[in-house]
Order: C-alpha cells, then sequence, then structure tokens
C-alpha cells in the first residue's frame, strides 16, 4: 500500500509548528493557530474559484466562512473552540479527500491538512 505524501509533510508541519509555538508569546501563538485556520479555509475557497462550478463555491464559501468565524470566536474567547474549529476543518478536509463534498485539490493536500488539523487540535486542547 503506498504512503500518501501528505502524512509525512503534515507530521513536518505539525513538529515546525510546535518549535514555532514555543517561541511565540502566548496571546502571539493563538494568533497565528487562528491565522493558519483561516488560510486552510481560504485555500479550499480559492479551489472552487478555480473550478467555475458556482454550487461548489457557494459550499466553500460557507464552510470558510464558518472556519473564519470559529477561528476569531476561539481566538477572541476560548483556545478550545479553537481546537474544535481545527477537529471540524479536519472532518471538512476527510470529506474533501474521500470526494463526498467540496472542490477538487487533489489527493496529497486534503490529507496534509486533516492530518495537520487533527494533531494541531490536539497541541491545542493540551497546551491552552
Amino acid at each position: 500500500m503506498k504512503r500518501n505524501p501528505g502524512i509525512t509533510g503534515a507530521l513536518i508541519l505539525v513538529l515546525l509548528t510546535v518549535v514555532l509555538l514555543q517561541i511565540l508569546p502566548g496571546k502571539q501563538a493563538l494568533d497565528f493557530l487562528s491565522a493558519v485556520l483561516v488560510a486552510a479555509a481560504a485555500v479550499y475557497i480559492g479551489a472552487a474559484l478555480a473550478g467555475g462550478d458556482t454550487r461548489t463555491l457557494a459550499l466553500e464559501l460557507t464552510a470558510g466562512i464558518a472556519f473564519i468565524a470559529i477561528a476569531l470566536v476561539g481566538r477572541w474567547y476560548a483556545p478550545a473552540i479553537l481546537a474544535w474549529g481545527y477537529f471540524a476543518h479536519g472532518a471538512w478536509d476527510f470529506l474533501h479527500h474521500r470526494k463526498i463534498a467540496g472542490a477538487e485539490t487533489g489527493t496529497v493536500f486534503p490529507v496534509l491538512c486533516c492530518v495537520y488539523d487533527w494533531a494541531i487540535a490536539v497541541v491545542i486542547l493540551l497546551w491552552f
């Protein structure tokens, strides 16, 4: 069975993120993690724009707005909300990987993002 390179990439990014989180002060670390969740949501919106299907774009915009709102609420009020946003985004990635919903983003990105999201959600719950 061939391993998806997204898994290896995700683990490297998780390690780099953990190192960065140890360097940044607490509030800046949460700012960074919130921005990463927003950026991850934006990738899918961009993929939908490139795909040209208005139904997929509407779905990705709706999900993207929800993830942006979760990132902001989690940052402003409770890191646990941010963690659950990462868990939810990982599930969204899984749906993309299985081609159940959303824009076409290839085979590597959804796996990379899913593994990264779930690992970072655990990190947030343990550290913040």
